[in-house]
């Protein structure tokens, strides 16, 4: 066996869990003959060897989630999958929105709709039958103690299990007439009709899936 060497080029990372990305984790190589065998350290994680090279540079490692036991916040069950399972309503939701993950606000609600269909195709958390909030569900998790910071560094009403770095102004998936659809600051709690048409850097979107349907997990 030669010795311990870093494999720091060229590795891709593909994760078990889709719509979940990581961070790089500290690989080590352990060179045999013409062979390759990686061993990646990351607290929590288990690595896969999904194809072998004959060069260091040339490797690609899978990483899926240990069980692990999930984090308990007030009413909350998060999960290191990105999602957060509220345990009073048995509603999972991401607990990153569209601000989070895409770096902007939306556009408008066509956006929205949209975005719901390509979280479904990523499976994100593992899962494809995500969809956007009714008014009702957004204004059951404000939290008035404003525990979270916005993108804009403002304290927000999202639940402590969610993550800083969201939008201010959430769309549902409930129309208040043709032109314009129901949405929620979580600000100050309050609510009222938004033009679809109508997005801005605080404008986003946060989605949600019934806890106990197992039946959209991917396999």
């Amino acid at each position: 066996i030669g010795p311990l060497a870093p494999l720091e080029h060229n590795v891709t990372f593909v994760s078990e869990t889709p719509g979940v990305s990581y961070d790089k984790p500290n690989p080590m190589a352990v060179a045999h003959g013409a062979a390759i065998e990686v061993k990646a350290f990351k607290e929590g994680y288990h690595s896969k060897v999904m194809r072998q090279a004959s060069v260091v540079h040339d490797m690609t490692l899978e990483f899926g989630l240990l069980d692990k036991k999930p984090e308990q916040i007030g009413a909350f069950v998060k999960f290191d999958n990105g999602t957060a399972l509220d345990t009073r309503t048995n509603l999972m939701w991401m607990t990153k929105d569209f601000r989070n993950i895409e770096g902007r606000g939306l556009n408008g609600w066509d956006e929205a709709r949209a975005w719901v269909a390509k979280m479904n195709r990523d499976t994100y958390g593992g899962y494809r039958d995500w969809r956007l909030p009714s008014l009702d569900e957004y204004q059951a998790i404000y939290d008035p103690s404003r525990p979270v910071m916005s993108a804009a560094n403002k304290s927000m009403g999202y639940p402590a299990a969610f993550e800083d770095g969201g939008g201010k102004f959430y769309l549902s998936g409930v129309e208040a007439n043709s032109d314009n659809v129901w949405g929620i600051s979580f600000r100050t709690g309050g609510s009222r009709p938004w033009p679809k048409v109508n997005g801005n850097r605080n404008t986003t979107v946060r989605l949600v899936r019934y806890g106990q349907d197992q039946n959209a997990k991917t396999q």
